[in-house]
């Protein structure tokens, strides 16, 4: 992929079928549009001295200037090209001379002083063209990959890398081509992708990664090839598009983002509309810490409460995308949380009813990985601790009366409430009064008092009352 120095993108003559190899019938064309988002207007591009109409030609940008070169015009391949300058709107053509034999669906990269094409015809030839001297030198074929089209080429700047494409049959080799030394060097085979054609490639800045295309059957597989160590790691499958050729790719400086494309059923076409982003630097979350859950309030119908860690050691998205939280109780996601959220309330499951919450951790290339949870319950407590019985004494001990009881054995056991009233046949608790707590299972009350009749209940940690 190369930078554009303008704020306007060239789509170049371009041709379209629903059969990506064009037949004599289908259409071409040899014009073209300058489209300007901040404005969303489209300007036509000059049709004086264009290039013929054609389709499987290339396209690179250099910084002032757009130049298409080869493909067909529907009878015959073509070795012609131009040079398009969208501030002047004119067209000029590239020289013929020492230009590469006439191809098409072959590749070409811009290095930042030549268009360097390869493939797409029946050897391992190539071109490399300077606009400034309007010059051709030819690429060696020393070492060259076997010929091929439907390949995929990128720039690292200081290589060529071309990979994949059809020889013959749908392969998975490649090679790098050095304009400097003028030489190749063969890609390594060890865990290479499978071969494939009309799949994409970008340069991340230290690797190639190719996904998608053809080989049979239709592609959402793929694989990141480092130049410098010469070796391939696959993509992800977790959370990739469908499978697909003849989309689109480009990379946007920390991920590359597929669009498009289509796939066959029998022989019915399905065009796609659908894409996905894949972070080249996205591992597993790791280094999680658990999570916790709590009965909110032991007493009272009001849910469980489950915390957690906002990071865990290591996102593994490298920063990018959108990071997001599920929680989990037994299993089941109930909720999905935005970044940074780290508490949740869950009313919805069933009282007294123990469950497993886990906390999962969604990073932002779409990988995740889970805590291994904690479990609580939202109880309701509505039963009380025992009565006292009919174990309540009351004796005398100077001017006072001494109550006294059997103690009550209550795991949630809070304290005794004690009751006085001035006659033992007033109803309860309307005419009795309060007369204190305790957790001792006796109390004094001074002969003074006007109270004779005494009640004592035991009270548990919800508030809930003995029977009287």
């Amino acid at each position: 992929l190369q930078p554009t120095s303008t704020s306007e993108p060239i789509i170049p003559p371009f041709h379209h079928s629903i059969n990506p190899i064009a037949s004599p019938c289908d259409a071409m064309f040899n014009n073209g549009g300058r489209y300007n988002p901040a404005t969303d207007i489209w300007i036509a591009t000059s049709l004086t001295n264009v290039p013929s109409a054609r389709y499987g030609l290339t396209a690179v940008w250099t910084g002032t200037e757009m130049i298409i070169w080869g493909g067909n015009n529907g009878s015959v391949n073509l070795n012609t090209g131009g040079r398009y300058n969208p501030t002047t709107d004119s067209w000029i053509v590239t020289s013929l001379t020492d230009a590469p034999p006439v191809r098409k669906y072959h590749t070409a990269v811009w290095t930042g002083t030549e268009m360097i094409i390869w493939g797409g015809s029946s050897d391992s030839t190539g071109g490399r063209y300077n606009p400034t001297t309007d010059s051709w030198i030819a690429t060696s074929i020393t070492d060259a990959p076997s010929p091929r089209g439907l390949h995929t080429a990128v720039w690292t700047g200081t290589d060529m890398i071309i990979w994949g494409g059809n020889d013959g049959s749908d392969t998975n080799t490649g090679g790098r081509y050095n304009p400097t030394a003028d030489s190749w060097i063969a890609t390594s085979l060890t865990d290479v992708p499978s071969g494939r054609r009309w799949h994409t490639a970008v340069w991340t800045g230290t690797e190639m990664i190719v996904w998608g295309g053809y080989n049979g059957a239709y592609l959402n597989t793929g694989g990141r090839y480092n130049p410098t160590a010469d070796s391939w790691i696959a993509t992800s499958t977790a959370y990739a598009p469908s499978q697909r050729y003849y989309h689109t790719a480009i990379w946007t400086g920390s991920e590359m983002i597929v669009w498009g494309g289509l796939y066959y059923i029998n022989t019915s076409g399905y065009f796609l509309n659908s894409g996905g982003r894949y972070c080249a630097n996205c591992n597993i979350p790791q280094g999680l810490f658990n999570n916790t859950a709590a009965d909110i309030d032991p007493c009272s119908d009001t849910g469980v409460t489950i915390t957690w860690e906002q990071d865990p050691g290591d996102w593994g998205d490298s920063g990018i995308g959108t990071r997001t939280y599920d929680v989990i109780r037994d299993g089941i996601t109930i909720t999905t949380l935005a970044y940074a959220t780290t508490i949740y309330n869950d009313a919805t499951g069933m009282n007294d009813t123990a469950y497993t919450y886990r906390i999962k951790y969604n990073n932002g290339c779409g990988i995740s990985s889970i805590t291994t949870g904690a479990q609580a319950a939202d109880y309701v407590d509505i039963l009380p601790c025992p009565d006292i019985g009919n174990a309540f004494i009351v004796t005398k001990s100077g001017t006072n009366a001494i109550l006294s009881w059997s103690e009550v054995t209550c795991s949630d056991f809070a304290y005794y409430r004690i009751y006085g009233a001035s006659d033992y046949s007033i109803p309860f608790p309307t005419g009795w009064i309060m007369l204190g707590l305790t957790t001792a299972n006796m109390f004094s009350d001074p002969f003074a008092s006007s109270y004779i009749a005494y009640k004592t209940v035991s009270v548990d940690v919800c508030n809930n009352e003995s029977s009287y």
